[in-house]
């Protein structure tokens, strides 16, 4: 999957899906991925709390299974995106 949206557009998509998980989440959002970025943990499972515990902060990472934006503001698939 090739997404044209450039680099930097993408990665605030994923900050705003972060933002938007987890403790207090704004929206109610269902799936573990956005585009081609799959979430691989998240604050959550790695410190060991339960969502109801409220630790005010909250990370997810992000593996990229496709490319992400074209020529020099390219983002290629294989790297993890903290947001």
């Amino acid at each position: 999957m090739t997404i044209s949206a450039s680099k930097e557009l993408f990665l605030a998509i994923l900050a705003m899906d972060s933002y938007n998980r987890g403790y207090g989440a704004g929206i109610d959002l269902a799936g573990s991925s956005v585009g081609p970025a799959t979430i691989a943990t998240d604050s959550i499972q790695e410190i060991g709390l339960t969502t109801t515990t409220n630790a005010g902060f909250y990370a997810a990472a992000y593996t990229l299974t496709g490319t992400v934006g074209t020529g020099d503001n390219q983002i290629a698939p294989g790297p993890t995106i903290i947001s």
